[in-house]
Parts: structure tokens; C-alpha cells; sequence
């Protein structure tokens, strides 16, 4: 053990008085530094119950299970978002599947669709190589990629999504639109609407085994409607049948239905004009 570390050698200067011992360092053992997980945007948390879906929900399950790329299509309002999202939570609880989802609604030009992608997939958006610098964030994993409402930007879409599932074996990708990609290997699922009433003048315990008016009546009474009582069931099964089964417009009209009786909105929705003139504000 050393009692004196540094000493004073005169005409000479400091002299450092520990024992100095080198030791080579294999590099090839030593472990990498592995990168940080990159931050996935989440999926949106849902409100409401999905009511009616649940056959639609497996249906997407199932086809992602044998095909990487499902785009699930049909009209605006039909209800396609609210089924991708519960199909990925699915697939989260019963999988541990990592999601991320991209939401391309806001976009007005095809120019940023690629860095909307690399944000919502933790890479760094303003690279040479965006696309690159998505695959080296996902490299290695096994992922869904949810890209909701596509219609827009279809043309700017359809080869980054190839470039990606090509290089990345591991992921899977399931989008929403009202006009499908058109790539090899896509697999379309249409969205129907609501099942409604084959007759409206049902009692409202019939009616309800309807999902539409299991929506509608839902919707209602959450608007402030009060308990929908049995003689409503045929006006109730008449406004869902009048809607086509819409989700959205059916929400919509629910939700007038707590300041209106269905009594007076039933005739006013003969022509779908007049739905432009109900709207959600919390909605796009």
C-alpha cells in the first residue's frame, strides 16, 4: 500500500508514486449499447362502447393473421376507424402485440404524409431516408402499424407502406379508407352497416336486438333522452332504417334526441340533406 502518493523530487519536479498497471481490453466481448425503444404514438382511447362490431372485430383479427396488409373500406361514417382500434386493443390484450397508430386526417398534402409515419413511429422525420429511418427504428419487431383514414393521401401511401413491409418482416399493417391502396398483397375488408329492423312497427324490446337501435336508443339516452320507454320502438326501428344503419349518423341523431322526441325528428329525416345540419362538435 502506498503512504505517499505524489512526492516532491528536488530539481526534478512531481513524481506520481502508485503502481500502474495496463490492461488489454477484448472488444469483441464487450456488450453493445442497444438503442433506446422508440416512443409509438398510441392508439386513441375510445369513449363510447363499439356496439354491433364484434363479428367485424374478429373478422379484421383473423385476416391479420394470415395476411400483412388488411385495409378495412367502406364510407365515410361507417364505422371503420372504431374497428381498427378495437381490433389493435384486442390484439394488445390477448398478444401483447405492439401498436402504433398513424392518423393521416389532418394532412391537406401528400407531401408530409412520410413524416406524419416517422413521428408517429418514434423516427426522426427530417432525414434524407425517411424511410430508412423508420425501418431502423422497427427493425427486429414484431408490430401493427394503424394508418387511419388514408382516401386523402392514397397516392402518396401505398409505396412507402410496400417499402416498409418489405423490409420489415415483423410488421403487420392495417388501414382504414374509403378507397383501398391497390399494392400487391393487400387484403380488403368492406365495412357493411348496422344491421336495423327488416319491420318498424316493432315494440322496443324486438327493435333493440338490432344493433342500430341498440346505438341509437345508447346514444339517446346519453344526449339526456331519459329511459326510452316500449311504445318508441316502432319510431326508434323506423329513424334507424331511415339512417341505413350509419353509425355516425346515427350517432348524430341520437344525440338530438335528447332535446327532440323521436315523434317529431322521424319525418324530418326523409332526405339525408338534413344531416348537415346536425353536427359533434368534439368530432372531424
Amino acid at each position: 500500500e502506498c503512504r505517499e502518493w505524489i512526492s516532491n523530487i528536488p530539481s526534478r519536479g512531481y513524481r506520481f508514486n502508485g503502481r500502474v498497471s495496463r490492461e488489454e481490453i477484448d472488444t469483441s466481448v464487450v456488450p453493445r449499447t442497444r438503442m433506446a425503444a422508440p416512443s409509438f404514438t398510441a392508439l386513441p382511447a375510445r369513449l363510447t362502447e363499439l356496439v354491433g362490431r364484434e363479428a367485424d372485430v374478429a373478422t379484421v383479427i383473423e385476416s391479420l393473421s394470415a395476411h400483412r396488409l388488411v385495409t378495412l373500406a367502406g364510407p365515410g361514417g361507417i364505422g371503420k376507424t372504431s374497428v381498427a382500434i378495437r381490433s389493435a386493443e384486442r390484439l394488445q390484450q390477448t398478444r401483447g402485440t405492439q401498436v402504433a397508430f398513424v392518423d393521416l386526417s389532418p394532412l391537406i398534402s401528400n407531401d408530409h404524409v412520410l413524416s406524419t409515419m416517422a413521428r408517429a413511429l418514434g423516427a426522426a422525420p427530417d432525414l434524407p431516408d425517411t424511410i430508412q429511418a423508420i425501418t431502423q427504428c422497427l427493425v427486429g419487431r414484431d408490430m401493427l402499424l394503424v394508418i387511419d383514414n388514408c382516401e386523402h393521401v392514397v397516392e402518396s401511401l401505398a409505396r412507402p407502406v410496400m417499402a416498409l413491409l418489405t423490409a420489415l418482416p415483423g410488421l403487420r399493417v392495417l388501414a382504414t379508407s374509403r378507397e383501398t391502396l391497390r399494392v400487391s398483397g393487400e387484403w380488403v375488408l368492406r365495412l357493411s352497416p348496422l344491421a336495423v329492423p327488416d319491420d318498424e312497427g316493432i315494440p322496443l324490446t324486438e327493435a333493440l336486438q338490432w344493433p342500430a337501435v341498440r346505438l341509437l336508443v345508447g346514444g339517446a339516452e346519453a344526449g339526456g333522452a331519459g329511459q326510452v320507454n316500449e311504445s318508441q320502438g316502432p319510431l326508434l326501428a323506423r329513424i334507424a332504417r331511415q339512417l341505413d344503419g350509419i353509425p355516425l349518423a346515427i350517432e348524430l341523431v341520437a344525440a338530438r334526441l335528447g332535446g327532440q322526441s323521436a315523434r317529431d325528428l322521424a319525418p324530418r329525416l326523409d332526405g339525408h340533406i338534413r344531416l348537415f345540419s346536425i353536427s359533434n362538435r368534439g368530432g372531424p
